[in-house]
């Protein structure tokens, strides 16, 4: 007769104590990201071209508000990635999200795969994008990684006879950019639409908000009906121009002889009637 045998595992902690561990360590991590995310953007906000840096050897103070590592920090992602290095602050962000919220990162091994190349996209997005006058380096608005990958887009397109202009490029970087990002946050469906309509309210929010400010303004005095409003008297700004005269138009007297008066017709005197011509006669007599 077979004799049947049973295996017992032996845990040091039950399946409660074991869960309760595991949500504490996701939102530990989830917290670290947050930390470390926001600890970025800082350091990008407050960054300054002078602070000390790899390419700025300089002895004064840094203005950073993280000093002389978020100075750095900032001028490696900046020099970089230009605008792309906000997508290391966005990423974390989302992902922290998750944790915190027990939802987990299922594809967490494609979204630090992607999150690579989404840098590289959206980099090069942003340096087929000018620069304003205000931006503070050299290179464009995405780092000279986004130059490096502009340049290869165009160097390619280039080896299979292809002459693309820049409206294309930028439509082809933008497309790779949305599509890779998206990829690399590892949010779902659900928070998409989420995310869009809280985009949604808070563009009604503003909008509303401008409308409240813009009614509180004092309005500026409209002049009354018929009266002009006095302009400022214009400064000379070249050589003084000589204005001509008027001159207006002059009626001579017509030379010659005069027209000849025309003849007044006389009237017809109406006939005295009958009877006075009677009465005239008896007088006489």
């Amino acid at each position: 007769m077979a004799q049947r045998s049973t295996y017992y595992t032996f845990t040091l902690l039950p399946d409660a104590a074991k869960a309760f561990l595991r949500r504490r360590a996701s939102e530990l991590c989830g917290l670290t990201l947050l930390f470390g995310g926001a600890a970025l953007a800082l350091a990008l906000a407050t960054y300054t071209p002078g602070d000390p840096s790899f390419d700025n050897a300089t002895a004064a103070a840094p203005q950073n508000w993280l000093g002389a590592g978020g100075a750095i920090v900032a001028d490696v992602v900046l020099q970089g990635l230009g605008v792309g290095g906000i997508l290391l602050v966005l990423a974390p962000a989302a992902w922290a999200w998750r944790l915190i919220a027990h939802r987990g990162l299922p594809m967490w091994r494609l979204n630090l795969t992607i999150l690579p190349v989404a840098l590289l996209s959206v980099a090069m997005f942003a340096s087929s994008m000018p620069a304003p006058d205000a931006w503070p380096l050299r290179v464009g608005l995405g780092g000279w990684l986004g130059d490096l990958m502009l340049h290869l887009l165009y160097k390619g397109a280039a080896t299979v006879h292809i002459h693309l202009a820049l409206a294309p490029a930028r439509l082809i970087a933008l497309i790779l950019a949305v599509a890779l990002a998206g990829l690399s946050l590892g949010l779902s469906r659900y928070e998409w639409i989420v995310i869009g309509r809280l985009c949604r309210w808070a563009g009604y929010f503003l909008a509303r908000l401008g409308l409240l400010v813009a009614a509180a303004l004092p309005r500026p005095r409209r002049a009354p009906k018929g009266a002009k409003a006095a302009l400022p008297a214009a400064r000379p700004t070249g050589p003084a121009k000589r204005v001509k005269a008027r001159i207006e138009p002059r009626i001579e007297p017509r030379l010659g002889p005069p027209p000849p008066l025309r003849r007044a017709r006389a009237r017809a005197e109406p006939a005295p009637p009958a009877y006075a011509e009677r009465a005239g006669r008896a007088g006489v007599l």
